[in-house]
């Protein structure tokens, strides 16, 4: 019995440890498109998804429009607790942009790219070393952009499961304080 436990325990271990790759493309060029993509272990296949559903190759992800609101408003406060628990555990693996960057005017052209390096310097110190890239060009005839924007984040598999816990949590000790235990 004791040999059955154990192997729970460190199969639940080596779970909760698992790093979630989650990644978004946003492109922006004539055509707008968006992606985002998950995988396990390798953010590659996180990227590959995403980029595939931002130039339209890939079915896009179903959101559907339901009568039934999915969080309520009483639930609100422990989704908040969680998500904030859950963003200390955020890992910025890297974010990359690419391409023509034009406001139309100059002035405003280069205010926006000044903007983009300071950003860049700004997230640098919490990414690893590298990973904040952005490679763009002033367009001062106003040309229009070109521009494709690619980010990825990592969190563990454990500091979901526990995140979700932590919002339970707070939602049933919100219900017994508020004296809606038994719904």
């Amino acid at each position: 019995m004791a040999v059955h436990l154990a192997a729970v325990a460190a199969l639940l271990f080596y779970l909760c440890a698992i790093p979630v790759k989650f990644a978004l493309v946003l492109r922006i060029k004539g055509r707008p498109g968006f992606g985002a993509g998950a995988a396990i272990f390798e953010g590659r296949f996180a990227l590959r998804r995403a980029g595939k559903r931002a130039r339209g190759e890939k079915k896009h992800l179903p959101w559907q429009k339901d009568e039934k609101k999915l969080v309520r408003a009483n639930a609100l406060p422990a989704a908040l607790k969680a998500g904030r628990y859950l963003l200390r555990k955020v890992r910025l693996e890297s974010l990359c942009a690419r391409g023509r960057l034009s406001a139309g005017d100059a002035a405003r052209t280069a205010l926006l790219c000044g903007c983009a390096q300071a950003l860049e310097g700004a997230l640098s110190p919490c990414a690893p070393p590298g990973a904040v890239r952005l490679d763009l060009q002033p367009d001062f005839t106003g040309a229009g952009n070109d521009l494709t924007l690619c980010g990825m984040v990592s969190l563990r598999a454990g500091h979901i499961i526990l995140a979700a816990l932590i919002g339970a949590w707070n939602q049933c000790l919100r219900r017994i304080q508020h004296g809606k235990a038994s719904h």
